[in-house]
C-alpha cells in the first residue's frame, strides 16, 4: 500500500506477488493488484484479480463493483457485467453506480426497456450525470425516437456548462441527429401517405417541422395532407348520416368513428356520435327488457328473438348468449314439468288431460318425439 500510495505501482506489484509466492492469500491485496494492473490495461488480468478478491471475500462490495467496472468498460463483456452487478445488488441494495452500469449492460443486451429503467434511477440519483444522459441519447436515436434523443442531449449540455468539450459534443450530435430525423420523418411521411395512412403522415410532417421549422417541402406536402384528411373526414360523416337516415346505427357509428380517428375534434361528429350511442342505447335496453317479459310469460321463442334483436343494435353478444341458455333452461324445466303432469294424468286415466299436456309440450317443442309417440299411444 505504501508503494501504491507513494506512486511505485510496480514496486506495489512486486510486494504482492512476493507476499503471494510466500503463501498469502488477501481479498485487499488482490483487489489492490486489479488496480494496478487495470491502471497498466491488463484488463484481463485485473479482472481475473478482482474475482481472486471475491473468492476470497464473497461479500467485498468495491471488489464486484471493480470488476463489473472491466467487463463493461474495458472488456464490452457485458453479460458477464451483469453477472458481477446483480452479485453487487445482492450485497449492497443502494449501491449508487449498479443503475447506471446496469443501463449499460442492458443497452449492449438487447434490453431497451430494462435500460431505459435503469438510466431513468440512475438520473434520479444524479440528475447531471453526462454519461448516463449520453447513453440515453443513443438509445432513443437508435430507436428512432428523435424527440427523446434531442432533450437528453440538451440535458446533456445543461449538466455540465463548464466543459467546453461536452457543449460542443452535444451541439454536434444535436445537429447530427436532427439532419437524421428529418430525413427518417419524410420517408416516414411518405411511406404512411402511399399506405394511405393520413393521419400518420400528418403526424410525420408535423414532427419534421416541429424538428425544422424552416422546412418548405414538409410543410408544403402537410397542407396536402390536411386537405385531403378535410375531405375524407366530409365523406365519412356524410355516410354516417345516411346510415342514420337509413336506421343502420352500426353503420353510422363505424363511420363516424373512422372520422373521428382522423379529426378528433370534430365536435358536430361528437355529438351525431353521441346522439346515435344513446340511441342505440335505448334500443339495445327496450330489447332485452321485451325479451325478459317474454320470458316471464313462457314465450321462449320470442325471447330468444328479443334478445337476438338486441345483439342486432349493438348488445354483446356474450350477455345475451347467457340469457338464450337462461330462456333454453327455464324451457326445458317447463317441458320436464309438463311430462311428469302427462304421466300423472295417464296412471289416473284421465287420457284427454294427458293428450292436452302432451300438445303443450308439442307446442313448446315442435319436434318432441317423446310426446307424440304417447299421444298416439294414448288415441
Amino acid at each position: 500500500y505504501s508503494y501504491y500510495q507513494g506512486g511505485k505501482p510496480e514496486m506495489a506489484e512486486g510486494a504482492i506477488k512476493a507476499f503471494q509466492e510466500a503463501g498469502g492469500q488477501d481479498a485487499q491485496m488482490q483487489f489492490l493488484l486489479g488496480a494496478i494492473l487495470r491502471e497498466k490495461k491488463d484488463y484481463k488480468g485485473a479482472l481475473a484479480a478482482y474475482r481472486a478478491a471475491i473468492e476470497l471475500n464473497p461479500g467485498f462490495a468495491k471488489a464486484q463493483e471493480a470488476a463489473a467496472r472491466v467487463c463493461v468498460a474495458d472488456l464490452k463483456d457485458f453479460k458477464a457485467g451483469l453477472v458481477h452487478l446483480e452479485q453487487l445488488l445482492e450485497i449492497q441494495p443502494d449501491n449508487t453506480n449498479a443503475p447506471k452500469y446496469l443501463g449499460v449492460c442492458y443497452q449492449n443486451t438487447g434490453q431497451m426497456d430494462r435500460a431505459l429503467e435503469m438510466y431513468s434511477k440512475a438520473l434520479s440519483l444524479n440528475p447531471k450525470d453526462t454519461d448516463v444522459l449520453f447513453n440515453m441519447a443513443k438509445l432513443y436515436k437508435d430507436n428512432a425516437q428523435y424527440e427523446e434523443a434531442l432533450d437528453a442531449l440538451e440535458k446533456m449540455k445543461q449538466a455540465a456548462p463548464e466543459r467546453p468539450e461536452i457543449q460542443v459534443d452535444a451541439q454536434n450530435r444535436i445537429a447530427s441527429i436532427t439532419v437524421e430525423a428529418v430525413e427518417s420523418l419524410k420517408d416516414k411521411a411518405n411511406n404512411k401517405y402511399l399506405d394511405g395512412d393520413l393521419l400518420g403522415a400528418r403526424q410525420a410532417y408535423e414532427q419534421v417541422l416541429k424538428l425544422e421549422a424552416e422546412d418548405d417541402q414538409a410543410r408544403e406536402e402537410l397542407v396536402k395532407v390536411k386537405a385531403q384528411i378535410k375531405a375524407k373526414v366530409a365523406a365519412l360523416k356524410r355516410s354516417g348520416d345516411q346510415a342514420q337516415a337509413k336506421g343502420d346505427t352500426s353503420g353510422a357509428i363505424q363511420a363516424w368513428s373512422e372520422a373521428l380517428g382522423l379529426e378528433p375534434d370534430d365536435k358536430d361528429v361528437k355529438a351525431s356520435m353521441e346522439a346515435q350511442k344513446a340511441k342505440k342505447s335505448d334500443a339495445v335496453k327496450g330489447y332485452i327488457q321485451s325479451g325478459d317479459r317474454e320470458l316471464r310469460q313462457g314465450n321462449y321463442e320470442k325471447a330468444k328473438a328479443k334478445y337476438n334483436d338486441a345483439v342486432k343494435v349493438g348488445a354483446p353478444k356474450a350477455d345475451m348468449q347467457k340469457k338464450i341458455d337462461a330462456v333454453d333452461a327455464a324451457k326445458a324445466s317447463e317441458i320436464a314439468s309438463l311430462f311428469t303432469e302427462a304421466e300423472k294424468s295417464e296412471s289416473s286415466k284421465r287420457f284427454q288431460d294427458a293428450i292436452n299436456t302432451y300438445k303443450q309440450i308439442q307446442y313448446l317443442d315442435s319436434g318432441n318425439e317423446k310426446a307424440k309417440t304417447r299421444i298416439f299411444a294414448i288415441n
